[in-house]
Protein backbone atom coordinates (compact mmCIF):
# COMPACT_ATOMS: atom_id res chain seq x y z
CA UNK A 1 0.00 0.00 0.00
CA UNK A 2 1.19 3.39 -1.05
CA UNK A 3 2.17 6.03 1.96
CA UNK A 4 -0.78 8.78 2.30
CA UNK A 5 -0.89 12.26 1.07
CA UNK A 6 -1.11 13.20 4.88
CA UNK A 7 1.97 11.43 5.03
CA UNK A 8 3.56 13.55 2.36
CA UNK A 9 2.26 16.61 3.26
CA UNK A 10 4.08 15.93 7.14
CA UNK A 11 7.56 14.94 4.79
CA UNK A 12 7.82 17.39 2.62
CA UNK A 13 6.67 20.36 4.58
CA UNK A 14 3.13 21.03 3.09
CA UNK A 15 1.83 24.16 5.13
CA UNK A 16 5.48 25.90 3.51
CA UNK A 17 3.32 25.60 0.22
CA UNK A 18 0.02 27.48 1.11
CA UNK A 19 1.39 31.27 0.32
CA UNK A 20 2.84 30.02 -2.75
CA UNK A 21 0.16 29.49 -4.13
CA UNK A 22 -1.56 32.24 -4.67
CA UNK A 23 -4.70 32.04 -6.81
CA UNK A 24 -4.12 29.07 -8.06
CA UNK A 25 -6.80 26.67 -8.14
CA UNK A 26 -5.07 24.36 -5.40
CA UNK A 27 -7.36 21.26 -6.65
CA UNK A 28 -8.64 21.84 -10.00
CA UNK A 29 -5.67 21.96 -12.76
CA UNK A 30 -6.96 22.56 -16.14
CA UNK A 31 -6.28 22.14 -19.51
CA UNK A 32 -5.63 25.88 -20.31
CA UNK A 33 -3.10 25.91 -17.68
CA UNK A 34 0.68 25.43 -17.32
CA UNK A 35 1.29 26.59 -14.31
CA UNK A 36 5.33 25.99 -13.51
CA UNK A 37 6.61 26.16 -10.45
CA UNK A 38 10.48 27.74 -9.50
CA UNK A 39 12.51 27.82 -7.09
CA UNK A 40 15.31 31.02 -7.10
CA UNK A 41 18.45 29.41 -8.80
CA UNK A 42 18.68 27.59 -12.04
CA UNK A 43 17.25 27.94 -15.85
CA UNK A 44 13.63 28.26 -14.51
CA UNK A 45 14.54 31.16 -12.57
CA UNK A 46 16.40 32.45 -15.57
CA UNK A 47 13.64 31.96 -18.00
CA UNK A 48 11.04 33.70 -15.85
CA UNK A 49 13.21 36.48 -15.03
CA UNK A 50 14.03 36.92 -18.73
CA UNK A 51 10.32 36.69 -20.01
CA UNK A 52 11.23 35.90 -23.61
CA UNK A 53 10.12 31.97 -23.35
CA UNK A 54 6.96 32.98 -22.19
CA UNK A 55 6.13 35.09 -25.74
CA UNK A 56 7.61 32.53 -27.69
CA UNK A 57 5.22 29.89 -26.36
CA UNK A 58 2.51 31.99 -26.54
CA UNK A 59 3.61 32.52 -30.05
CA UNK A 60 3.62 28.79 -30.72
CA UNK A 61 0.84 27.06 -28.34
CA UNK A 62 -1.17 30.12 -27.54
CA UNK A 63 -0.28 29.89 -24.18
CA UNK A 64 2.11 31.22 -21.77
CA UNK A 65 3.09 29.61 -18.60
CA UNK A 66 2.06 30.84 -15.12
CA UNK A 67 4.98 31.23 -12.39
CA UNK A 68 4.94 30.05 -9.14
CA UNK A 69 7.69 30.55 -6.98
CA UNK A 70 8.60 28.27 -3.97
CA UNK A 71 11.38 27.97 -1.37
CA UNK A 72 12.81 24.49 -1.66
CA UNK A 73 11.70 21.39 -3.91
CA UNK A 74 9.17 19.66 -0.90
CA UNK A 75 6.66 22.30 -1.44
CA UNK A 76 6.47 22.29 -4.71
CA UNK A 77 6.06 18.58 -4.64
CA UNK A 78 2.70 18.54 -2.77
CA UNK A 79 1.32 21.77 -4.65
CA UNK A 80 1.86 19.23 -7.60
CA UNK A 81 0.39 16.85 -5.40
CA UNK A 82 -2.61 19.05 -4.81
CA UNK A 83 -3.04 20.56 -8.57
CA UNK A 84 -1.42 23.42 -8.11
CA UNK A 85 1.33 23.51 -10.12
CA UNK A 86 1.94 21.26 -13.80
CA UNK A 87 5.83 21.22 -14.19
CA UNK A 88 8.24 22.35 -11.75
CA UNK A 89 12.47 21.42 -11.03
CA UNK A 90 13.46 19.27 -8.02
CA UNK A 91 16.04 16.79 -6.28
CA UNK A 92 15.96 13.52 -6.81
CA UNK A 93 14.53 13.01 -3.18
CA UNK A 94 11.13 14.46 -3.25
CA UNK A 95 10.13 12.60 -6.13
CA UNK A 96 10.59 9.24 -4.26
CA UNK A 97 8.60 10.57 -1.29
CA UNK A 98 6.29 11.44 -3.76
CA UNK A 99 5.99 8.76 -5.92
CA UNK A 100 5.89 6.23 -2.74
CA UNK A 101 2.65 8.64 -1.60
CA UNK A 102 0.90 8.01 -5.37
CA UNK A 103 1.36 11.18 -6.46
CA UNK A 104 0.37 11.57 -9.95
CA UNK A 105 3.40 12.89 -11.71
CA UNK A 106 6.34 11.67 -14.53
CA UNK A 107 9.72 12.49 -14.83
CA UNK A 108 10.07 14.25 -18.37
CA UNK A 109 13.66 15.34 -18.56
CA UNK A 110 16.77 15.79 -16.29
CA UNK A 111 20.44 16.55 -16.13
CA UNK A 112 23.18 14.68 -14.22
CA UNK A 113 25.87 16.94 -13.26
CA UNK A 114 29.17 16.24 -11.52
CA UNK A 115 29.71 16.72 -7.91
CA UNK A 116 30.13 20.28 -8.13
CA UNK A 117 26.01 20.47 -7.82
CA UNK A 118 25.85 17.93 -5.11
CA UNK A 119 24.92 18.81 -1.36
CA UNK A 120 27.61 19.78 0.79
CA UNK A 121 28.91 18.40 4.38
CA UNK A 122 29.28 21.41 6.54
CA UNK A 123 30.97 21.99 9.78
CA UNK A 124 31.48 25.37 11.39
CA UNK A 125 34.73 27.19 11.03
CA UNK A 126 35.50 26.06 14.78
CA UNK A 127 34.38 22.76 14.74
CA UNK A 128 36.17 19.84 16.14
CA UNK A 129 34.44 17.60 13.43
CA UNK A 130 36.87 16.05 11.14
CA UNK A 131 34.68 13.83 9.02
CA UNK A 132 31.57 11.43 9.31
CA UNK A 133 32.04 9.67 11.89
CA UNK A 134 32.28 12.89 14.25
CA UNK A 135 28.38 13.16 13.70
CA UNK A 136 27.55 10.37 15.90
CA UNK A 137 25.51 12.11 18.90
CA UNK A 138 25.60 15.88 17.02
CA UNK A 139 23.01 18.24 16.10
CA UNK A 140 22.66 17.67 12.29
CA UNK A 141 20.64 19.86 10.00
CA UNK A 142 19.33 19.33 6.51
CA UNK A 143 15.83 19.99 4.98
CA UNK A 144 13.97 16.89 5.26
CA UNK A 145 12.51 14.95 1.80
CA UNK A 146 14.94 17.18 0.56
CA UNK A 147 18.30 16.01 -1.75
CA UNK A 148 20.22 16.97 1.29
CA UNK A 149 18.55 14.25 3.67
CA UNK A 150 20.19 11.40 1.53
CA UNK A 151 23.33 13.32 1.06
CA UNK A 152 22.99 12.99 5.29
CA UNK A 153 22.21 9.19 4.96
CA UNK A 154 25.16 8.63 3.01
CA UNK A 155 27.28 10.47 5.20
CA UNK A 156 26.37 8.27 7.85
CA UNK A 157 25.87 5.20 6.18
CA UNK A 158 30.10 5.49 5.40
CA UNK A 159 30.78 6.12 9.08
CA UNK A 160 28.66 3.05 10.35
CA UNK A 161 26.27 5.34 11.11
CA UNK A 162 21.98 5.92 11.08
CA UNK A 163 19.63 8.83 11.85
CA UNK A 164 19.31 6.85 14.82
CA UNK A 165 23.37 7.99 15.92
CA UNK A 166 22.21 11.60 15.67
CA UNK A 167 20.17 14.30 16.85
CA UNK A 168 18.79 15.34 12.95
CA UNK A 169 17.13 18.77 13.08
CA UNK A 170 15.13 20.02 9.98
CA UNK A 171 15.63 22.66 8.63
CA UNK A 172 14.40 25.17 5.56
CA UNK A 173 18.36 25.81 3.41
CA UNK A 174 18.14 29.47 4.22
CA UNK A 175 17.37 28.59 7.63
CA UNK A 176 20.18 25.79 8.12
CA UNK A 177 22.65 28.72 6.90
CA UNK A 178 21.96 30.74 9.77
CA UNK A 179 21.94 28.01 12.48
CA UNK A 180 25.41 26.59 11.62
CA UNK A 181 26.53 30.39 11.89
CA UNK A 182 24.72 30.79 15.37
CA UNK A 183 25.99 27.42 16.28
CA UNK A 184 22.36 25.78 16.56
CA UNK A 185 23.79 23.01 15.12
CA UNK A 186 26.81 21.12 14.81
CA UNK A 187 26.68 20.67 10.75
CA UNK A 188 24.63 20.94 8.02
CA UNK A 189 23.93 19.27 4.79
CA UNK A 190 22.70 21.95 1.79
CA UNK A 191 23.11 23.25 -1.92
CA UNK A 192 24.25 25.93 -3.51
CA UNK A 193 23.49 28.58 -3.35
CA UNK A 194 23.49 28.00 0.59
CA UNK A 195 26.78 26.20 0.36
CA UNK A 196 28.66 29.17 -1.14
CA UNK A 197 26.86 31.82 1.38
CA UNK A 198 28.02 29.60 4.54
CA UNK A 199 31.23 29.51 3.28
CA UNK A 200 31.84 32.67 1.98
CA UNK A 201 30.21 34.54 5.10
CA UNK A 202 29.87 32.53 7.98
CA UNK A 203 33.50 30.44 7.56
CA UNK A 204 31.98 27.17 7.03
CA UNK A 205 33.89 24.37 6.31
CA UNK A 206 33.36 21.64 3.81
CA UNK A 207 34.05 18.39 4.57
CA UNK A 208 34.36 14.98 2.18
CA UNK A 209 32.58 11.72 2.68
CA UNK A 210 32.12 8.65 1.04
CA UNK A 211 28.50 9.70 -1.79
CA UNK A 212 28.07 5.80 -2.06
CA UNK A 213 28.04 6.16 -6.06
CA UNK A 214 25.15 9.17 -5.82
CA UNK A 215 25.24 11.42 -8.94
CA UNK A 216 23.85 14.84 -8.56
CA UNK A 217 21.14 15.51 -10.11
CA UNK A 218 18.09 17.88 -11.52
CA UNK A 219 15.03 16.40 -12.56
CA UNK A 220 12.32 18.33 -14.45
CA UNK A 221 8.62 16.85 -13.46
CA UNK A 222 5.30 16.88 -14.44
CA UNK A 223 1.45 15.64 -13.77
CA UNK A 224 1.42 13.09 -16.14
CA UNK A 225 -2.05 14.94 -17.43
CA UNK A 226 0.03 16.70 -19.66
CA UNK A 227 2.39 13.44 -21.14
CA UNK A 228 -0.98 12.20 -22.78
CA UNK A 229 -2.41 12.54 -25.97
CA UNK A 230 0.69 14.02 -28.53
CA UNK A 231 1.78 16.55 -25.10
CA UNK A 232 2.42 19.14 -27.23
CA UNK A 233 2.20 21.36 -24.74
CA UNK A 234 4.68 20.09 -23.04
CA UNK A 235 7.45 19.12 -25.48
CA UNK A 236 6.70 23.15 -26.87
CA UNK A 237 7.77 24.20 -23.05
CA UNK A 238 11.16 21.97 -22.91
CA UNK A 239 12.21 22.67 -26.33
CA UNK A 240 11.97 26.48 -25.23
CA UNK A 241 13.28 25.41 -21.84
CA UNK A 242 16.43 23.56 -23.45
CA UNK A 243 16.45 27.25 -25.68
CA UNK A 244 16.77 29.21 -22.62
CA UNK A 245 19.83 26.86 -21.22
CA UNK A 246 21.58 27.33 -24.42
CA UNK A 247 21.74 31.24 -24.09
CA UNK A 248 22.37 31.06 -20.27
CA UNK A 249 25.21 28.84 -21.01
CA UNK A 250 26.39 31.17 -24.04
CA UNK A 251 25.23 34.41 -22.00
CA UNK A 252 27.28 33.46 -19.00
CA UNK A 253 27.67 36.95 -17.35
CA UNK A 254 24.28 37.93 -17.93
CA UNK A 255 23.30 35.00 -16.36
CA UNK A 256 24.92 35.64 -13.26
CA UNK A 257 23.64 38.64 -12.74
CA UNK A 258 20.53 37.06 -13.12
CA UNK A 259 21.06 34.66 -10.44
CA UNK A 260 22.61 36.90 -8.25
CA UNK A 261 19.84 39.19 -8.40
CA UNK A 262 17.89 36.53 -7.28
CA UNK A 263 20.25 35.06 -4.10
CA UNK A 264 21.14 38.31 -2.90
CA UNK A 265 24.64 37.25 -3.54
CA UNK A 266 27.54 38.77 -4.87
CA UNK A 267 28.31 37.76 -8.72
CA UNK A 268 31.90 36.47 -7.75
CA UNK A 269 30.64 34.07 -5.18
CA UNK A 270 27.81 33.31 -8.31
CA UNK A 271 30.33 32.87 -10.60
CA UNK A 272 32.30 30.92 -8.43
CA UNK A 273 29.55 28.36 -7.56
CA UNK A 274 28.25 28.06 -11.59
CA UNK A 275 31.73 27.08 -12.64
CA UNK A 276 31.74 24.18 -9.85
CA UNK A 277 29.01 22.63 -12.19
CA UNK A 278 31.63 22.45 -15.37
CA UNK A 279 31.32 24.29 -18.85
CA UNK A 280 27.94 24.31 -19.46
CA UNK A 281 26.29 24.58 -16.26
CA UNK A 282 22.51 25.22 -17.79
CA UNK A 283 21.24 22.20 -19.10
CA UNK A 284 18.14 20.13 -19.93
CA UNK A 285 18.19 16.76 -21.20
CA UNK A 286 15.43 13.96 -22.32
CA UNK A 287 16.19 11.45 -19.19
CA UNK A 288 18.69 9.04 -19.57
CA UNK A 289 19.62 5.51 -18.33
CA UNK A 290 22.15 6.86 -16.03
CA UNK A 291 19.63 9.48 -14.80
CA UNK A 292 17.01 6.35 -13.77
CA UNK A 293 19.90 4.56 -12.47
CA UNK A 294 20.71 7.09 -9.61
CA UNK A 295 17.31 7.30 -9.33
CA UNK A 296 16.70 3.61 -8.07
CA UNK A 297 19.68 4.12 -5.70
CA UNK A 298 18.28 7.06 -3.60
CA UNK A 299 15.22 5.15 -3.54
CA UNK A 300 16.86 2.03 -2.42
CA UNK A 301 18.53 4.18 0.19
CA UNK A 302 15.18 6.19 1.61
CA UNK A 303 13.49 2.44 1.82
CA UNK A 304 16.61 1.50 3.94
CA UNK A 305 16.56 4.04 6.23
CA UNK A 306 12.65 3.88 6.86
CA UNK A 307 11.78 7.09 5.40
CA UNK A 308 9.56 5.55 2.74
CA UNK A 309 7.50 2.17 4.19
CA UNK A 310 7.50 -0.18 0.44
CA UNK A 311 10.17 -0.67 -2.36
CA UNK A 312 9.55 1.62 -5.28
CA UNK A 313 9.97 0.76 -8.70
CA UNK A 314 11.39 4.24 -10.20
CA UNK A 315 11.12 3.52 -13.90
CA UNK A 316 7.07 3.36 -13.67
CA UNK A 317 7.23 7.38 -13.59
CA UNK A 318 9.81 8.01 -16.51
CA UNK A 319 8.69 9.64 -19.87
CA UNK A 320 10.36 9.46 -22.57
CA UNK A 321 8.57 11.13 -25.10
CA UNK A 322 9.90 14.43 -25.33
CA UNK A 323 12.80 14.47 -28.58
CA UNK A 324 14.45 17.76 -28.53
CA UNK A 325 13.99 19.74 -31.77
CA UNK A 326 17.26 20.46 -33.83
Amino acid sequence: MMQSRRHLMQMLGGAALLPALGGLGACSPKADRLAVGFQRNGILYIARTRGELDGRLKAKVGLAPEWVEFPSGPPLIEAMSAGAIDFGAVGDTPVVYAQASGVDLKIVAGKVYGEGLANKFLVGAGSTISDAAGLKGRKVGYTRGSSAEVSALAALESAGLTVADIQPVFLAPGDGVSALGQGAVDALFTWDPFFTIAQQRAGARELRFDRAGLLATALFIARTALTGGGALLLTAFLDELAAEARWANANKAEAVRLLAGAARMPEAEVEAMLGRLGGDPFGIEPPSAELEGNQQRVADMLLKAGSIKQPVKVSEIFWRGWTPAA
